[in-house]
């Protein structure tokens, strides 16, 4: 056992824990650099920071991006149409080309209309009822040629259900950095869209085989379940224009999955670590019950349901770590558990960073990165399945060639590698007729061990297995009944070509050079070389169907029979009648 091994053994924390941890900071950099994508381009036509506001139509002030009113933390929210005035000039951009593209990256609410010098340029989400999800989405909007002036005003009118706010910094571009905005699209919505769709997938598999294989297999279908949580979860980040229930409900659905999938995740992997229940996991686990029911049960607005979810959000820093405590310190250092513990270490500190950013120090134009931090917890669990799998399915080959291995050395004779007649109930099983057997018997074995040595002898029996396999075909068999007696099983052969096999036989036999070695006082010496001869018997059945074992005997009985006769005969023959 090596040193990382035995320390694993204790529990303790390897060095590979530390890698996978590694990894995923570096990765979280990664999610952190992609937020540049969001931010005012070269080239692009910035509109400034500077902000008029009004609420149903009246005034309430101004303000600079990034900017926002949330019931979370304001007990003076007003539930209402939000109207967010943005003065700009064109600058030196060239006014009026036609190829200008509106770039919100984001807003807080639950839907936006857009207008440019009172040109209305798009519409997002349901501005009668609110029943969309749009808030982390990019939003892009052509505007129409000679719609932009040298001066210009932009109206976002914002419908703050629960929140509303200009959370980054709106911008004009051409048609010459669409590049960048496809990039910025894909990241706010499209890749949100497919995870949800990879994560279903895989999640629904995973689940399947659990309920399928069973067993030790059976925290699988945690695993399923708590990706199916995460799915749902997802939904909230996803770009819907029009909700087939009520905001309230919707709220409620994606943040109860919040919890769940956690509650699930720390069942799935106390089972996958083979560990036992603690106080902590119990309530820790307890813990994420609470909040789901809080949840789901309280009777509130959607705005009650923001403030209290926007608290219980702190719950799932402990949670994440403690799950991470579980993954690291499991003792266990094979792939399959580096990847769970890089997985979890995502997760953790995207969301540590998000809860870092949006919670203690409210800033709201920062952009959130967990939701990808679960995707990559909910794949790692699902590459650990595959890496079991696989892991379990090399098992079974490696089991099944040792098994094979060990039968074929039951069936086959240790000094010709020939077959014995433990494989004739093998053979039966695919025999079909016609077929043809030969019984062959080597002439005077006896006499050439007692005065060349079994030695010699034994090279002869060789010497005859290899001149029959030479003349037969790969699916044919070669069995040695015992002694100097040899069964050939010819498949679909009639008598007339296992005559002419027999035949060949014989003259293959006769044509033979097998050394004589005796062994000196000093050195092994040369006695020349020997041929040898066989007495073949042959018979066939010439019928149809399947064969059977009693029909199989009975040819080899017919066939021994007319061996025999051939050795009356004289020998170095063989007999069909």
């Amino acid at each position: 056992m090596t040193k990382l091994e035995a320390a694993a053994s204790k529990g303790r924390f390897s060095g590979w824990s530390v890698l996978s941890i590694c990894a995923a900071i570096f990765l979280i950099l990664i999610f952190q650099l992609s937020v540049n994508l969001y931010r005012v381009p070269k080239g692009a036509l910035s509109l400034g920071d500077a902000v008029s506001i009004e609420v149903d139509g009246a005034a309430i002030g101004s303000g600079v991006v990034p900017l926002l009113f949330s019931s979370g933390s304001d007990p003076d929210f007003k539930i209402g149409t939000y109207r967010f005035t943005m003065d700009f000039p064109a600058g030196g951009k060239a006014i009026g080309g036609g190829d200008e593209l509106l770039v919100i990256p984001q807003i807080a609410g639950s839907s936006l209309e857009a207008r440019l010098n009172g040109v209305l340029l798009g519409v997002r989400g349901d501005p009668a009822k609110g029943r969309s999800s749009l808030w982390n989405a990019a939003h892009v909007m052509p505007i129409d040629p000679g719609v932009l002036a040298a001066n210009n005003r932009l109206n976002l009118d914002i419908l703050g259900t629960y929140e509303a706010g200009i959370t980054l910094k709106p911008y004009i571009v051409d048609g010459s950095l669409s590049s960048r905005t496809f990039w910025l699209l894909l990241i706010s919505d499209y890749l949100i869209w497919i995870s949800i769709g990879g994560i279903l997938t895989v999640s629904l598999i995973i689940f399947a085989m659990g309920v399928y294989l069973g067993g030790e297999r059976s925290s699988w279908r945690l695993l399923g379940a708590a990706g199916l949580c995460v799915a749902i979860l997802l939904l909230d980040f996803a770009h819907i224009d029009r909700l087939p229930i009520s905001l309230v409900a919707f709220k409620r659905l994606v943040v109860c999955a919040r919890y769940l999938s956690a509650g699930i995740f720390i069942l799935a992997y106390t089972k996958i670590l083979k560990k036992k229940q603690t106080a902590l996991s119990i309530g820790f686990g307890a813990l994420q019950a609470a909040c789901f029911l809080l949840v789901l049960l309280y009777p509130g607005t959607i705005v009650d349901i923001k403030r209290l979810y926007g608290w219980t959000y702190l719950v799932f820093i402990p949670f994440l770590a403690y799950l991470l405590y579980l993954v690291a310190f499991s003792g266990r250092v094979d792939r399959a558990f580096r990847i769970l513990v890089f997985g979890v270490a995502v997760a953790f500190l995207g969301s540590l960073r998000d809860i870092f950013y949006l919670v203690i120090f409210k800033n709201p134009g920062v952009l959130m990165i967990s939701q990808y931090g679960f995707v990559v917890l909910v794949l790692c669990s699902a590459a650990y399945v595959v890496d079991d799998s696989l892991a379990s399915y090399r098992d079974l080959v490696t089991e099944r060639r040792r098994t094979a291995g060990l039968r074929e050395e039951s069936i086959r004779d240790s000094l010709t590698e020939a077959y014995n007649r433990k494989i004739l109930p093998v053979i039966v099983k695919e025999l079909r007729r016609p077929y043809a057997v030969l019984v062959i018997d080597l002439d005077n074995l006896k006499m050439v061990n007692d005065e060349y040595g079994h030695t010699t002898g034994d090279a002869i029996l060789i010497d005859l297995v290899c001149v029959l396999k030479r003349s037969i075909r790969v699916e044919d068999a070669v069995i040695r009944m015992g002694g100097d007696e040899f069964v050939v099983v010819l498949r679909a052969c009639p008598s007339k070509i296992a005559c002419e096999i027999a035949g060949r036989l014989e003259g293959d036999c006769a044509k033979a050079a097998v050394p004589v070695v005796t062994t000196g006082e000093s050195r092994p010496e040369s006695q020349g070389n020997l041929s040898y001869s066989v007495s073949i018997g042959i018979a066939a059945d010439e019928g149809e169907g399947q064969a059977d074992l009693n029909g199989l005997s009975s040819m080899i009985d017919e066939a021994d029979k007319r061996m025999y006769k051939a050795k009356q005969a004289g020998k170095g023959i063989f007999v069909y009648e």
